[in-house]
């Protein structure tokens, strides 16, 4: 008797101490990550991004851990897989944030902040995983040759020889108004350039009612308080090449000169954007 009691002890401890083991295998070890998120373009450090850890769907048998019993926020289609969130963490403001994640676990990182495209990475937690940052592009705003940084609208269009916006500019001067509607305290100078055929002064008056019907079309559009934008046509007197009077140039050359700015010259709005001028970028 004595014999099987202390048998079914040693299987019953035997039987404790695995599971002990494998409370305390790989998977249950966490390690700590750091990074930062900042611009693409300009560097700057960006602030209340948010940093999002998902795993492949378990069910699938694509997951190198269980999400049976995780509370998760949302699910990602990515690539066809479908992915879990585990956990997330918003950048500071030096841009800088931190997740606990597990070792041995294969993540997905998204790294989202509105007006730019997410960033991606997908990693293997190791013990040696220390840092992972990321550089995103901002989708509102471009910084030009001269510094300047401008909305990121599509070309407006006007119907041949007139100032009657296009069925297409209609739809991308929405845009604009959205992003006055977004950033209230924006300051907007919007340029209609023209390229050097035709006479001086035509290209100048055309330009000039171009504009108007610019800032008629944004009027129309109840934008809070307009008096943040101001419009001018400038003609030919802007043009940004050598294909002024006179001078033969191919289409291709004239249509550069052939444009409409949006300038942002005050208050974009985003607490990482500080001020315009940046590095140039072509």
């Amino acid at each position: 008797m004595k014999k099987v009691l202390f048998v079914i002890l040693f299987a019953t401890a035997t039987i404790f101490a695995q599971k002990q083991n494998l409370t305390n295998t790989p998977f249950s070890k966490k390690v700590t990550i750091t990074g930062s998120v900042s611009d693409l373009v300009t560097k700057e450090f960006l602030t209340n991004v948010q940093v999002v850890a998902y795993i492949k769907d378990f069910k699938n048998g694509n997951s190198s851990t269980k999400v049976e019993g995780n509370k998760t926020l949302q699910t990602s289609i990515m690539n066809n897989v479908k992915f879990y969130e585990v956990t997330y963490a918003l950048s500071d403001e030096f841009g800088q944030y931190n997740l606990e994640l597990e070792q041995h676990v294969e993540y997905r990182l998204v790294a989202y902040l509105d007006g730019y495209s997410a960033g991606v990475t997908t990693l293997k937690i190791t013990s040696e995983t220390k840092n992972i940052s990321f550089e995103i592009e901002n989708q509102e705003v471009i910084i030009d040759e001269a510094n300047r940084m401008l909305l990121n609208i599509p070309k407006i269009t006007f119907e041949m020889n007139q100032s009657k916006l296009t069925k297409k500019a209609k739809f991308d001067l929405n845009k604009v108004s959205e992003l006055l509607d977004k950033y209230k305290e924006m300051e907007l100078e919007i340029g209609v350039h023209s390229s050097s055929l035709g006479s001086d002064d035509y290209n100048l008056k055309l330009s000039k009612k171009r504009a108007s019907a610019i800032l008629a079309y944004l009027n129309g559009r109840d934008v809070y308080n307009l008096q943040r934008v101001s419009v001018n046509g400038f003609g030919e007197t802007q043009l940004l090449n050598e294909c002024s009077n006179g001078v033969k140039c191919k289409t291709i050359a004239h249509q550069k000169n052939k444009r409409i700015e949006f300038v942002v010259t005050k208050n974009y709005g985003l607490d990482n954007i500080r001020y315009a001028n940046y590095i140039v970028q072509d």
